[in-house]
């Protein structure tokens, strides 16, 4: 038998529990994030006891239960931005907050935490050999290659409501990656046709080609490489990066949730002030 499922009541009163070890309340989408936005609330709210972070199962409860708590200072919501802002979805909420960047695994990719990763994995590396196998800018120059198109597809996906399977899918339906390139495989393009043929259905003036190209402005080359990940899933970049440098180092299979979260606990999570400056502002006023 599995482990006994958690009902959404219980997960709605789980602060209650909790009142007498969190000074916050912080409420998140995915039960199954909640180590990684502990670790990463923990260090950038320092001076906050939280010692449990709540997940509602979903966007829309978050969202929901957000509305029913204007006002209430213990209690703040924070929700992936996914697409909402390019496809003008985004609410507007005091006690509601976007991170700046698809998902929280988006935190993920600090040089520093990676290299740190691989020397637990090969201790007699030294830093500069690392950087000498792992070249970071072309590696996120081949992410924004390989992602950006798909990703683009999904927008329009969505945009359009076709009902097609597309961020929710794993990497690995579309795309194949190995040490030295990476790829998209023949399911691409049986995908990109179902796409197409259910544009046509909406509207036949439609065309697949044309609605990329109005996304592909979202996937710019950017100077600054986290500029790059900030639109692509998480999931898929760590996918990409754990498959790259364990077969350029030769390190034995990391699960995907373990590779995860150590990087972010090694991360310094600057990329995050934004959002941690926000949410102080928002309980000081």
């Amino acid at each position: 038998m599995g482990l006994p499922e958690k009902t959404a009541s219980f997960l709605l009163g789980q602060d209650i529990l909790y009142q007498q070890f969190n000074d916050l309340d912080i409420y998140v989408e995915d039960e199954n994030q909640e180590n990684l936005y502990h670790s990463c609330l923990s260090k950038l709210l320092s001076t906050i006891r939280i010692e449990k972070i709540f997940p509602l199962r979903g966007k829309d409860n978050v969202i929901f239960e957000s509305k029913l708590n204007i006002g209430n200072k213990r209690k703040i919501y924070i929700i992936d931005k996914d697409f909402d802002d390019i496809l003008g979805k985004s609410i507007i909420q005091p006690n509601l907050f976007y991170l700046e960047r698809y998902s929280i695994e988006n935190y993920a990719f600090e040089e520093k935490s990676i290299i740190a990763l691989i020397i637990e994995e090969k201790p007699k590396l030294k830093d500069f050999q690392i950087t000498l196998q792992f070249n970071f800018k072309r590696f996120y120059r081949e992410v924004n290659i390989l992602f950006k198109e798909l990703i683009c597809v999904y927008l329009v996906i969505q945009e359009n409501n076709l009902g097609i399977e597309n961020a929710s899918a794993k990497p690995e339906k579309f795309c194949i990656f190995n040490p030295i390139s990476s790829m998209r495989n023949p399911n691409y393009l049986a995908y990109k046709i179902l796409v197409e043929n259910s544009l046509k259905s909406i509207d036949r003036r439609l065309s697949l080609a044309g609605q990329i190209k109005k996304f592909r402005k979202h996937f710019r080359q950017s100077k600054n490489i986290t500029g790059d990940i900030v639109n692509i899933p998480g999931k898929y970049i760590l996918n990409f990066l754990r498959s790259r440098i364990t077969k350029t180092f030769g390190i034995p299979s990391i699960n995907q949730d373990s590779f995860t979260y150590r990087l972010i606990k090694n991360c310094e999570l600057i990329s995050m002030y934004s959002l941690r400056d926000r949410i102080i502002y928002y309980l000081n006023h």
